[in-house]
């Protein structure tokens, strides 16, 4: 039981009849105070999650481009070589994979730094209900 708790156990048990019922209030208000915390830290923890799995995105795309730009150089090579005509069309084709795959690594980057946006704003969000939880707290 935290220190608070034990405030509030205590304060209960040493309170006239009269503050009885804004006590159970400021109980109520409390108890949805530690809920919508708990559902601030689980969000919070999806969006980490969320955020850990578009870096893994990022990575892997990042491999396919260089990937990519291997394939790129040996169909240069290609090209000075007899099979012109073949290398210039497996070029084309690199390129457009190439821009698909920076079309996906720039919004992967965008998702992730909406996410870090909205895992500040989450911080945020918890320092303020802990603020309340303690004011509450220290009401009771």
């Amino acid at each position: 039981m935290t220190v608070c708790a034990n405030a509030c156990v205590h304060a209960r048990s040493a309170r006239p009849p009269l503050l009885q019922g804004r006590a159970t209030v400021a109980e109520t208000a409390l108890t949805a105070e530690r809920a919508d915390a708990a559902a601030s830290q689980t969000a919070l923890q999806q969006l980490q999650r969320t955020v850990e799995e578009r870096r893994v995105e990022v990575v892997k795309l990042t491999a396919d481009c260089a990937a990519l730009r291997e394939a790129g150089a040996t169909a240069v090579r290609m090209a000075v070589a007899k099979e012109r005509e073949a290398a210039v069309s497996a070029m084309e084709t690199v390129l457009r994979k190439k821009e698909g795959y920076k079309k996906a690594l720039i919004t992967s980057r965008t998702k992730v730094s909406a996410l870090k946006q909205e895992t500040a704003v989450l911080d945020e969000q918890c320092k303020a209900l802990a603020a309340e939880l303690a004011e509450v707290c220290a009401y009771v």
